[in-house]
């Protein structure tokens, strides 16, 4: 399973809003999140002055829906 570690970046997340965070992806899920992680991963993304938000799944037709609540 490969894995991605992005360094440094803005993580849009409710929990922690805009703190710099590292975040480890293990295949397709989201391992850790933390403010520092010193583990190996197969790539590695620098992210500093970036702003990080997890993908939206199906994100062409839900952010359409949003519009169509009030009708």
């Amino acid at each position: 399973m490969p894995s991605l570690l992005i360094r440094d970046a803005h993580v849009l997340d409710f929990d922690r809003p805009f703190e710099r965070a590292d975040v480890l992806i293990e295949g397709t899920r989201i391992a850790r999140i933390a403010p520092r992680l010193d583990v190996p991963a197969d790539r590695s993304i620098d992210a500093a002055g970036r702003v990080l938000m997890p993908g939206l799944i199906n994100g062409h037709t839900h952010s359409g829906q949003i519009l169509e609540r009030g009708y």
